[in-house]
């Protein structure tokens, strides 16, 4: 039997899945990208490494290293969830 899309369980009268609705935006402006890979790299040390982002003393990317990830192609997709833009934020 073939998978309905969004998942659920067909012919068992399961309704399908349902996921977070939201929107993307491809950010490749280098500030913007500094700034959020400061959160990112706060958060996830391990993906400063794997991405071969350096950060400074003072928590911020350091721009030589972030520059080379940027050519090499490194985007960051910054995703906006329904829920979060309903409620302010919060």
């Amino acid at each position: 039997m073939e998978q309905e899309p969004g998942g659920g369980n067909p012919g068992r009268g399961a309704p399908p899945r349902q996921g977070p609705h939201g929107d993307g935006r491809l950010v490749t402006g280098e500030a913007e990208v500094a700034a959020l890979y400061q959160v990112i790299l706060a958060q996830n040390a391990a993906h400063g490494r794997f991405m071969d982002i350096k950060h400074g003393h003072d928590g911020r990317p350091d721009p030589d290293s972030l520059r080379q990830a940027l050519r090499r192609g490194t985007v960051v997709v910054r995703i906006t969830l329904d829920d979060l833009v309903a409620s302010g934020g919060r």
